[in-house]
């Protein structure tokens, strides 16, 4: 019986050896592929999805119900990390500060879900990637990151930051909790011979739960403890592949509320704390993925070149010039060039860098 036993077990592994040499390798690799396909993640899927649409926009096709469909994706995985958290009791309290460690990364904005009142908004970039800017039709299409780093990673950060409470004159001293640098490249300006990038970088702290309180109460939407509220400095314009042909501060600093729905190894999605605005943020991938993500590391320890000390220079080579084509008898070029000193200096005074003041959770604030 046991040498019957025996025999049979070797003529299965006989056979089932021969079948597996007689399928090509390709064929057993596209048979992997497929069902490696077949148990994506959620997250995964909802990435193709979106790079589905991204197609069908620059086909200038139909894609109502494929957004609709991200939609849908976004809305499960926010309730399914709802759930989650809740089933595994891993919500922390308001002191515990980790909670927020599993969302530090190198992020690329890979999408965003506006509400239908919104869709003429543009929460990712402010005045630098609106199709009405002239920038925008002349390049390649800039590249957009939103990172969350450790507290004071660049050098630049702060511990604390004090935050005012639902008074005005209400305040209190908040532990940083992480660094928020949001970046916009573009790659190919001036027959690609120019790189410019707008960096701008700040301090999250976590709101408590008053706050949360109040931000539902003034804009009619919920916050989870997850939300944040980064106060970034004024936005950093560098010019040049290594920052050298100009690296200007330009504009107000600016604060914004972010709250985090939904958080994995491959995704994380971010709510605006007063639109309801949702962006789908993809972790970068090692190698020139994270690469790329990590150009600005070496602008942001630059001393930048702030608005007071480009009005003085205008103004100083501006006054030269007009003095010294008046000296010579050329009045028009004076003219001209004093006009254009006027103009120069007004522009510089009243910009924004590219932050739009209408919107209060834009992503360029």
């Amino acid at each position: 019986m046991t040498i019957t036993i025996r025999v049979g077990i070797v003529l299965v592994s006989s056979v089932f050896s021969f079948l597996v040499e007689s399928f090509p390798t390709s064929t057993i690799n596209s048979f992997c592929k497929r069902s490696s396909l077949h148990y994506a993640s959620p997250t995964r899927i909802l990435l193709s999805e979106i790079k589905k649409l991204k197609a069908d926009d620059d086909l200038g096709g139909s894609n109502m119900f494929r957004k609709q469909d991200i939609v849908n994706r976004v809305e499960e995985l926010e309730q399914s990390f709802a759930t989650r958290l809740l089933d595994d009791k891993l919500i922390k309290p308001d002191n515990d500060l980790t909670r927020f460690e599993p969302l530090v990364g190198l992020y690329n904005v890979t999408h965003v879900v506006q509400k239908p009142e919104r869709e003429n908004d543009n929460p990712v970039g402010g005045k630098w990637t609106r199709k009405s800017n002239k920038l925008t039709s002349l390049v390649r299409p800039p590249r957009t990151y939103q990172h969350l780093l450790p507290t004071n990673y660049t050098g630049q950060g702060k511990l604390q930051v004090s935050i005012k409470g639902n008074t005005t004159d209400e305040s209190r001293m908040a532990t940083v909790v992480a660094e928020a640098v949001n970046v916009i490249s573009f790659d190919s300006i001036f027959f690609n011979l120019i790189k410019l990038h707008i960096i701008l970088r700040g301090d999250a702290v976590a709101l408590n739960k008053s706050e949360r309180k109040e931000n539902e109460r003034k804009y009619n939407q919920s916050l989870s403890n997850f939300a944040v509220k980064a106060f970034f400095d004024p936005p950093r314009i560098v010019l040049g592949k290594r920052g050298r042909l100009g690296n200007f501060q330009l504009g107000p600093p600016t604060s914004v509320v972010l709250d985090t729905t939904y958080n994995d190894a491959v995704v994380r999605v971010g709510k605006g704390g007063s639109s309801g605005t949702r962006f789908i943020f993809s972790r970068c991938r090692e190698g020139q993925d994270s690469r790329l993500a990590k150009e600005f590391l070496t602008f942001i320890n630059r001393k930048p070149t702030r608005r007071r000390r480009i009005l003085a220079t205008i103004v100083t080579i501006g006054t030269s010039t007009s003095w010294f084509a008046l000296n010579r008898e050329a009045k028009v070029l004076s003219t001209f060039v004093a006009i254009l000193t006027f103009f120069s200096a007004a522009l510089v005074t009243i910009s924004t860098g590219g932050v739009e003041q209408d919107e209060y959770d834009r992503m360029t604030k």
